[in-house]
């Protein structure tokens, strides 16, 4: 399966998020996480309005320009103590439950 990583666009916005709902939505998500539904999705439209960094989005697409996967980064920071020490986050990493262990999150995490 040949994908490329690419810059997500505003236009990518819903499909990444149906996509993200997708891959963290299965049957014993409650038991194994004792998280109900997933609110993922949430979380990367949330990114993009806080504290995203959009330089660092990245979809994978099929060569048909199907999009199966998506990570974003942002900042944040590690507090100790007196101390607070910028880092950088990264995740939600999604891939289409279809396309899972195929090395298409591989790739995302690695652009």
């Amino acid at each position: 399966m040949k994908i490329n990583i690419r810059l997500e666009k505003e236009e990518d916005y819903r499909r990444v998020e149906e996509i993200t709902r997708a891959a963290f939505d299965y049957a014993d998500r409650i038991k194994r996480g004792q998280i109900g539904c997933p609110y993922e999705h949430w979380m990367v439209h949330e990114l993009r309005q806080r504290d995203g960094i959009m330089a660092l989005s990245f979809v994978a697409e099929l060569e048909n320009g199907a999009i199966i996967g998506h990570i974003t980064c942002s900042n944040a920071v590690v507090k100790k103590e007196n101390q607070e020490l910028p880092v950088l986050n990264f995740g939600p990493l999604s891939v289409l439950p279809e396309y899972q262990h195929q090395g298409v999150g591989k790739d995302l995490f690695r652009q």
